[in-house]
């Protein structure tokens, strides 16, 4: 996979299974928790709105190519991995998805068992 198709997969995981939304933080636009609730003005929102002016994906963490990212979302729904061969298997019930590295198996089956279909 390129940085460009692991980025694609990094959004795809942060919308479909952590619920992220698109947001409007002064005049800047990104993608950001649907949870988050920042007082216009402040400091904090000054940081985000660098940020996503930057990026729209700023703050979107590197859950296929960093294993600490994807392992939260791993920890979060449950799933387990495993080694199966030179590749690597993400399980979550019945979902199975097998990839290169652990931490594109865990985004593909994250969203597989969100119901969201993605290519192999």
């Amino acid at each position: 996979m390129t940085q460009k198709d692991l980025r694609r997969l990094d959004v795809k995981v942060a919308r479909k299974v952590l619920g992220w939304g698109w947001k409007k933080i002064n005049d800047a636009v990104g993608l950001l928790p649907q949870d988050l609730e920042v007082l216009e003005g402040s400091d904090v929102a000054t940081t985000l709105q660098k940020g996503i002016r930057k990026d729209p994906y700023f703050f979107v963490r590197n859950y296929s190519s960093n294993l600490n990212d994807s392992w939260e979302i791993m920890e979060k729904l449950g799933m387990t991995i495993e080694p199966a061969g030179s590749r690597w298997k993400a399980s979550l019930g019945s979902t199975v998805a097998i990839a290169d590295s652990p931490a594109v198996a865990i985004c593909r089956c994250a969203l597989r068992a969100k119901g969201v279909a993605i290519a192999v």
